[in-house]
Protein backbone atom coordinates (compact mmCIF):
# COMPACT_ATOMS: atom_id res chain seq x y z
CA UNK A 1 0.00 0.00 0.00
CA UNK A 2 2.67 2.75 0.71
CA UNK A 3 6.69 2.46 1.33
CA UNK A 4 7.85 3.68 4.30
CA UNK A 5 11.26 5.96 3.55
CA UNK A 6 11.28 7.71 6.91
CA UNK A 7 14.55 6.96 9.19
CA UNK A 8 12.75 4.93 11.40
CA UNK A 9 12.00 2.68 8.62
CA UNK A 10 12.67 -1.14 9.71
CA UNK A 11 13.88 -0.48 13.01
CA UNK A 12 11.77 -1.60 16.47
CA UNK A 13 13.73 1.04 18.85
CA UNK A 14 14.28 4.79 17.60
CA UNK A 15 13.68 7.62 20.10
CA UNK A 16 12.51 11.05 18.56
CA UNK A 17 10.87 14.01 20.11
CA UNK A 18 8.13 14.75 17.61
CA UNK A 19 6.29 18.27 17.94
CA UNK A 20 2.26 17.47 18.51
CA UNK A 21 1.24 19.10 15.44
CA UNK A 22 3.23 16.51 13.52
CA UNK A 23 1.74 13.50 15.50
CA UNK A 24 -1.33 14.66 15.22
CA UNK A 25 -1.97 14.05 11.74
CA UNK A 26 -0.82 10.19 12.41
CA UNK A 27 -3.44 9.64 14.14
CA UNK A 28 -5.53 6.54 12.82
CA UNK A 29 -9.15 9.04 14.25
CA UNK A 30 -7.49 12.46 12.68
CA UNK A 31 -6.90 10.85 9.38
CA UNK A 32 -10.57 9.05 9.52
CA UNK A 33 -12.36 12.83 9.60
CA UNK A 34 -9.90 15.06 7.75
CA UNK A 35 -11.97 14.67 4.68
CA UNK A 36 -15.25 13.75 6.29
CA UNK A 37 -15.74 17.03 8.45
CA UNK A 38 -12.01 18.53 9.46
CA UNK A 39 -11.56 19.82 6.28
CA UNK A 40 -15.06 21.38 5.87
CA UNK A 41 -13.54 24.02 8.64
CA UNK A 42 -10.64 25.35 6.95
CA UNK A 43 -13.16 27.78 5.06
CA UNK A 44 -12.51 29.65 8.48
CA UNK A 45 -9.30 30.40 7.94
CA UNK A 46 -10.06 31.96 4.09
CA UNK A 47 -9.15 28.84 2.20
CA UNK A 48 -11.69 29.15 -0.71
CA UNK A 49 -12.80 25.23 -1.02
CA UNK A 50 -11.53 22.23 -2.64
CA UNK A 51 -12.80 23.24 -6.33
CA UNK A 52 -11.31 26.81 -6.51
CA UNK A 53 -7.75 25.19 -4.67
CA UNK A 54 -7.68 22.80 -7.25
CA UNK A 55 -8.07 25.11 -9.91
CA UNK A 56 -5.71 27.38 -8.71
CA UNK A 57 -3.30 24.24 -8.57
CA UNK A 58 -3.79 23.46 -11.74
CA UNK A 59 -3.16 27.12 -12.84
CA UNK A 60 0.23 26.77 -11.21
CA UNK A 61 1.14 23.64 -12.59
CA UNK A 62 -0.21 24.63 -16.30
CA UNK A 63 3.52 25.08 -17.23
CA UNK A 64 4.37 21.26 -16.28
CA UNK A 65 1.06 19.34 -17.34
CA UNK A 66 1.95 16.40 -19.05
CA UNK A 67 4.52 15.49 -16.94
CA UNK A 68 4.76 13.54 -13.46
CA UNK A 69 3.38 15.73 -10.53
CA UNK A 70 4.26 14.39 -6.81
CA UNK A 71 2.02 15.53 -4.28
CA UNK A 72 4.18 15.89 -0.78
CA UNK A 73 2.44 15.80 2.13
CA UNK A 74 -0.64 15.04 0.39
CA UNK A 75 -2.80 13.79 3.25
CA UNK A 76 -5.26 11.47 2.58
CA UNK A 77 -5.10 12.45 -1.12
CA UNK A 78 -8.01 14.53 -1.76
CA UNK A 79 -5.89 16.52 -4.28
CA UNK A 80 -3.86 13.57 -5.63
CA UNK A 81 -6.96 12.01 -6.65
CA UNK A 82 -8.17 15.07 -8.23
CA UNK A 83 -4.86 16.14 -10.09
CA UNK A 84 -4.63 12.06 -11.48
CA UNK A 85 -8.52 12.55 -12.44
CA UNK A 86 -7.83 15.58 -13.99
CA UNK A 87 -5.46 13.83 -16.34
CA UNK A 88 -3.17 16.31 -16.94
CA UNK A 89 -0.23 14.72 -15.80
CA UNK A 90 1.58 11.62 -17.17
CA UNK A 91 1.17 10.05 -13.02
CA UNK A 92 0.77 11.43 -9.41
CA UNK A 93 2.71 10.24 -6.60
CA UNK A 94 0.64 10.75 -3.31
CA UNK A 95 3.82 11.19 -0.59
CA UNK A 96 2.64 11.86 3.25
CA UNK A 97 4.45 12.01 6.75
CA UNK A 98 1.53 9.79 8.24
CA UNK A 99 0.73 6.01 7.26
CA UNK A 100 -2.44 6.96 8.23
CA UNK A 101 -3.35 9.27 5.74
CA UNK A 102 -1.99 7.09 3.13
CA UNK A 103 -4.25 4.46 3.77
CA UNK A 104 -7.16 6.94 4.02
CA UNK A 105 -5.50 7.84 0.39
CA UNK A 106 -5.51 3.99 -0.83
CA UNK A 107 -9.13 3.52 0.90
CA UNK A 108 -11.10 6.57 -1.18
CA UNK A 109 -9.02 5.35 -4.24
CA UNK A 110 -10.28 1.60 -3.56
CA UNK A 111 -13.73 3.14 -3.33
CA UNK A 112 -13.46 5.25 -6.26
CA UNK A 113 -15.05 3.70 -9.68
CA UNK A 114 -13.13 6.02 -11.94
CA UNK A 115 -9.37 5.01 -10.45
CA UNK A 116 -10.68 1.06 -10.40
CA UNK A 117 -11.44 1.47 -14.26
CA UNK A 118 -8.75 3.44 -14.87
CA UNK A 119 -6.14 1.34 -13.52
CA UNK A 120 -7.12 -2.04 -13.43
Amino acid sequence: MFLDLTVTSGTTEYSESKPARTELFRSPFVSFIYERGWRQNFNLSGFPGPDEEFEMAQNYFNPVAGGLLVDVSCGSGLFSRKFAQSAAYSGVIALDFSENMLRQCYEFIKKDDTFLNAFS
